[in-house]
């Protein structure tokens, strides 16, 4: 028995493994709970909990349990919820003891509703018919079918985000620990759960007429693959969805984990472990916090129409939100907005905005050289085709194909017609669209950037014939790497600002393909084709260059390992004979990852158990904390206690190392020091602070043949990481 939060919980059976994969017990579960206990509790609040639960492990058997077992701790809050099938008990989880009773009984799961319970009255027991179901939030499950994984879900939540304009602002995105992507969106104003669910059909139908390709909003198990399912039907009130901060009942501990925008679109994306998950909120990262936040004001969305205005005022009661058309202006033309969730059901005819602005937008308006063709750096094109149209599916949004990812290079007979390898740039995919009036720029999403990238359109309107469609990747140099944090942040650049961005950090736009050669569709031509006439299509001049590429595999790889400190990505592989298939997974691409050697200089866990390595690097004669490993496998583990000796009196870390990047709870935990004489690869990041990683470190093997003198060292300057922060 242990005291929680002044109550007595029962433990039983403590060193039980429920995790059999990292050897993660039930003690372990109970700690990881009452860690994220104030993370995750402001979203149980009211909430009825469904508990999905392991008695066995996760190699067991597992249920869903509803009503209260028998033998819970009488202080634990519970709620009737009367059901057409009759009356329900539910537990209300609404303190750290609550939580840790989870893991007494093994619930490692939590699936709770988009509803909360009224409050009115506490000692009343509460009865929640289908009229009284008022939820605060809408969620969209992003759940990715066979052949795509998360960096599709990212795809379309950044979609939806965009096109919930001001309530996109405010929409938290939580990497599900399983296979996808939750988007947790919030309702500032009484919404019905009918109204809730039928809003958020219509925001995933229309998403699925902007990206046919990539997703289905129907659950019909033979539309699912290749695509990502935007599942809204969880936004019913009888249904419920993973609580954020739950762990999952998957091979390993990972976590629904809410996640920030900015590392969303980080490549290497992967779903959290709870230690994972400590570490970030030691380290005050918690983008759920204070959620939802302020409403929206009317700045943030279109101004309230005249039809807007009728339909709130229509009969019924409060309703759902509406996609609406906002004025066509700047980047967001045509965009939809759901930034009023008071708007009645329906407004606009409750489909959306269908198509998208069909004139082209002149580029450099900004007064850039070459904006209207005449400028330094222009070719002149003549008449010839200017009046051509463009071939079908070409004026914008374009359709792209895809890469499949992989782990190795494919070998040079790969793919048909034998295998082109290019470079795998660190950008945005932009396809140019030059036709007689001006550039567009689109976005692999569908979204015009065409004024977000004003030297770009106006290079391709000097440099390309009208009829011209070229794919790329828009990326932006900082010195002589590649830097993603710049091309973010000219997306959200005000255009009174936009000028200044361009000249302090320009853009260059990397083309790799040709889809339209003034008017001619070249999408149906082979790769060896389309690249021939790229080359002779334009003299690609700076800022826009020319994508290498080789059919070579050794200078392939070459250029894998020569442009990695550039922040090259990789490679892509293209089948020299194919046609350009737009929305297809043909390619191949390969990322490349960095590993590294470091000193075992203590581990979490025994020495005979390890269950992450505590890593250090030398500067001079001192040992270094630099980082930790995620959970070990039991293998990995095994392996590991097989080498490790115990440490000398001297060893200069100490017993118990707490906080942040180094520990799994925010209070200091023992600390198994080893004699620093193993040697371990890891695969890194390049994120360092200080000399040390950011962000956990993985595991891959011993280095028996590596001595810790042969390890490079670290700098004077970089200032050490104190052992026990």
């Amino acid at each position: 028995m242990v005291r929680i939060d002044g109550h007595p919980v029962r433990l039983t059976r403590p060193e039980r493994v429920l995790y059999p994969r990292t050897g993660t017990t039930k003690a372990q579960v109970l700690e990881y709970y009452v860690a994220v206990a104030p993370a995750m509790l402001p979203h149980l609040a009211g909430r009825p909990a469904t508990r999905k639960r392991w008695p066995e492990g996760v190699d067991g058997e597992s249920f869903f349990a509803k009503d209260l077992e028998p033998g819970v701790p009488d202080w634990l809050t519970r709620v009737r919820v009367d059901h057409t099938s009759g009356p329900k008990w539910y537990p209300l989880l609404d303190g750290p003891a609550a939580l840790a009773w989870l893991a007494q009984v093994a619930a490692l799961e939590v699936h709770v509703p988009q509803w909360r319970l009224d409050d009115a009255d506490p000692d009343r027991p509460a009865t929640t018919t289908r009229s009284t179901r008022w939820p605060d939030r809408v969620v969209f499950d992003l759940d990715p079918g066979p052949g795509v994984g998360l960096a599709e879900c990212v795809e379309v939540a950044l979609l939806i985000r965009e096109r919930l304009d001001g309530l996109g602002a405010r929409t938290v995105p939580v990497t599900s620990g399983s296979k996808g992507v939750h988007l947790y969106v919030p309702m500032d104003q009484p919404i019905t759960s009918a109204a809730a669910s039928d809003w958020a059909r219509q925001v995933a139908e229309h998403v699925e007429r902007e990206l046919p390709q990539l997703v289905v909003s129907r659950m019909t198990r033979a539309l699912r693959a290749g695509k990502v399912l935007v599942d809204w039907s969880q936004n019913n009130a009888k249904k419920t969805t993973i609580a954020p901060y739950s762990l999952r009942g998957r091979d390993e501990p990972t976590v629904a984990a809410p996640r920030t925008w900015a590392e969303l679109t980080e490549p290497g994306l992967v779903h959290l472990d709870h230690r994972q998950v400590l570490d970030r909120l030691a380290a005050g990262i918690d983008p759920l916090a204070g959620w939802p936040g302020p409403a929206a004001t009317g700045s943030d969305g279109p101004p309230p129409t005249a039809a807007r205005r009728r339909a709130r005022a229509g009969p019924g009661g409060p309703s759902s939100p509406a996609w609406t058309r906002r004025p066509a202006t700047g980047d967001d033309a045509a965009g939809p907005s759901a930034a009023d969730p008071a708007a009645a059901t329906g407004a606009g005819g409750g489909d959306g905005p269908s198509g998208t602005p069909g004139t082209s937008v002149a580029s450099g308006t900004d007064g850039t050289d070459g904006t209207d063709g005449t400028g330094p750096g222009a070719v002149q094109h003549g008449t010839e085709g200017a009046d051509r149209a463009l071939p079908e599916g070409l004026a914008g949004p374009v359709g792209v194909e895809l890469a499949r990812a992989e782990d190795a290079v494919p070998g040079p007979n790969a793919l048909p017609g034998g295998c082109r390898y290019e470079l795998k740039w660190d950008g945005y995919r932009l396809a140019v669209v030059r036709d007689a009036k001006g550039v567009r720029l689109w976005s692999r999403q569908g979204h015009d950037l065409t004024h977000r990238f004003p030297e770009i359109a106006a290079a391709a309107r000097a440099q390309l014939p009208p009829g011209t469609v070229a794919d790329g990747e828009v990326v932006i140099w900082n010195g002589a790497r590649l830097d993603f944090d710049l091309l973010q942040r000219r997306l959200a650049t005000r255009p009174r600002d936009m000028a200044a961005a361009v000249r302090a950090h320009p853009a260059s736009f990397v083309v790799f393909d040709l889809l339209a050669d003034r008017g001619e569709d070249l999408r149906p031509r082979p790769l060896r084709e389309r690249r021939d006439r790229l080359e002779r299509a334009a003299p690609w001049r700076p800022p826009l260059q020319l994508s290498p590429v080789t059919g070579d595999v050794a200078q392939a790889r070459a250029w894998m390992a020569d442009y990695r400190p550039a922040g090259v990505e990789g490679l892509v592989a293209k089948g020299a004979d194919t046609p350009y298939a737009a929305g297809r997974r043909d390619w191949i691409k390969v990322k490349s990852r960095e590993t590294e050697e470091v000193v075992v200089g203590g581990v979490l866990g025994s020495r005979t158990a390890p269950e992450s390595v505590v890593a250090g690097l030398y500067r001079g004669t001192e040992l270094v904390l630099v980082g930790r490993t995620t959970v070990l496998t039991a293998a990995q583990s095994r392996a590991l206690a097989a080498v490790l000796q115990p440490a000398e009196p001297d060893h200069p870390w100490p017993d118990r190392i707490g906080g942040g990047r180094f520990a799994r709870s925010r209070e200091a935990v023992p600390l198994t020091r080893v004699a620093p004489t193993v040697v371990v690869e890891v695969s890194a990041d390049t994120g360092r602070q200080g000399g040390v990683w950011r962000h956990a470190l993985r595991y891959v093997r011993i280095r028996a043949d590596v001595r810790p003198e042969d390890l490079p060292r670290l700098p004077d300057d970089d200032g050490p990481a104190p052992a026990g922060s």
